[in-house]
């Protein structure tokens, strides 16, 4: 049986935490209290430290949900694709993003009966290797790849397992939040089944 358990998503933010409470209700309610579980963030660093080239590819596919849930106006969309003033509009959009996530974040908590298991004064954490841990779960391909990228010079390898293709809720509505956290609960349950 697996003693630590890691999820892993881009930003540690969403999808990974989600997860990880997840399991914790899981283990708990299964008195498998002697599994750590934790989450990072493969970009987590890469959020932090400003780059503009990396800001604009990051934004650039998600300009049209963005002008779609009118978090953004067409002249933010045109200064993104033109590179203007794109450290301000990075700083307006993480606050946007941070409360509009904060509030659906805890809603669906609220509905899904995880507040209990979720620290919602965390900060997000940077994968980086770590020699004890067991078992990886990164939630997506990207960041499966990442992941392996990040432990192939480890002298310990960890065993790494996609846990599926669970779609970043970054600017969606509440109802799409609420589908991400129902596909993380079902792959993030199905994980523990397969995996302990």
């Amino acid at each position: 049986m697996y003693k630590d358990i890691e999820f892993i998503c881009s930003g540690n933010y969403a999808r990974s935490p989600l997860a990880e409470a997840i399991a914790r209700r899981y283990l708990e309610q299964r008195g498998l209290k002697s599994i750590n579980v934790s989450s990072s963030g493969t970009l987590v660093e890469a959020f932090r430290i400003y780059n503009e080239n990396n800001v604009v590819n990051f934004l650039l596919p998600l300009i049209p949900k963005a002008l779609e849930r009118e978090i953004i106006t067409p002249e933010q969309a045109e200064d993104i694709r033109q590179k203007r003033d794109v450290r301000t509009l990075q700083d307006e959009l993480n606050k946007k993003l941070k409360e509009r996530e904060d509030y659906q974040k805890k809603i669906v908590l609220g509905e899904m009966d995880l507040i209990a298991y979720f620290d919602f004064n965390r900060i997000p954490k940077q994968t980086i290797v770590r020699p004890e841990a067991e078992l990886i779960i990164p939630v997506d391909q990207e960041n499966c790849k990442r992941t392996i990228q990040i432990y192939s010079k480890a002298e310990q390898k960890p065993r790494i397992e996609l846990l599926g293709e669970v779609m970043d809720p970054i600017f969606c509505s509440l109802d799409e939040y609420r589908i991400t956290a129902r596909e993380l609960e079902k792959a993030t349950v199905g994980a523990m089944q397969k995996y302990l």
